[in-house]
């Protein structure tokens, strides 16, 4: 069967016409198997208080940071609180992945908006291709513990722990996993949403994660392609405090 398209979630905070009709323009570059529908969805942490995070039941991860001393075990991203752009950011993706499911789409594409296209997109790579999540686009952790990708096909792997949420696809029992058998917890302790990814399909190496996501409860059959067809430009986005000349505040 042909591989389709429902819908396709920008994550941005520009929303001017000038910057949406570039993102839109990338999306051409790579290419899509079908006319979607396309949705603008951003939330800017920074502008959010602490009584907005209660009203919404969200909690950011209270033991994300793990406080390292040791240079040698040193994890940046493990190594300060959750920031409130990541909070915001991981609000984003909750959202689409609430009215993805309740849209009951078969498959979602979502792009954070710094993406970059590498390459066109050959659509045809994944007609009949069973996935739960599939990677436009990731970085692999390389350097750490049983971190490795798994061959699946000449265009495809099971990917071992990557970052960057930038560019991916839900299939709908992927949406489904995700709203159903993990959202909940998820909102209980947020923590940068490439982690959260990450941590549904292998181990993290954050104890405080795999704590509550251990090995049996890794149920998203995730894929990657070998060689990305989106690049992230600018990593996490909205990790820092925007600055108050920062169009984006």
């Amino acid at each position: 069967m042909k591989f389709k398209v429902d819908k396709v979630y920008i994550i941005t905070l520009d929303k001017s016409p000038k910057h949406v009709n570039q993102l839109i323009n990338n999306i051409k570059t790579i290419g899509l198997p079908n006319k979607s529908l396309l949705e603008i969805v951003g939330i800017n942490g920074w502008d959010l208080t602490d009584e907005d995070l209660k009203n919404e039941k969200i909690t950011p991860h209270d033991k994300w940071n793990l406080n390292y001393e040791d240079a040698e075990n040193l994890n940046k991203w493990h190594n300060r609180d959750v920031t409130k752009g990541e909070i915001g950011c991981a609000l984003s993706h909750m959202y689409i992945w609430e009215d993805a499911y309740e849209n009951k789409y078969e498959n979602i594409i979502i792009l954070e908006d710094d993406f970059h296209p590498q390459r066109v997109m050959h659509w045809s790579d994944i007609d009949d291709i069973e996935f739960d999540l599939l990677y436009l686009g990731r970085t692999l952790c390389l350097g750490r513990d049983s971190v490795w990708d798994e061959y699946y096909s000449e265009t495809l792997c099971k990917p071992g722990m990557s970052n960057y949420a930038g560019a991916y696809i839900l299939s709908k029992e992927g949406l489904k996993k995700i709203v159903e058998f993990y959202l909940d917890k998820y909102k209980t302790m947020v923590f940068p949403v490439d982690n959260f990814l990450a941590s549904t399909y292998s181990n993290i190496e954050h104890r405080n994660v795999e704590s509550v996501f251990p090995f049996n409860q890794k149920i998203i059959n995730a894929l990657a392609f070998n060689r990305n067809v989106i690049f992230q430009r600018g990593g996490r986005p909205s990790q820092t405090e925007p600055k108050e000349n920062d169009e984006n505040k």
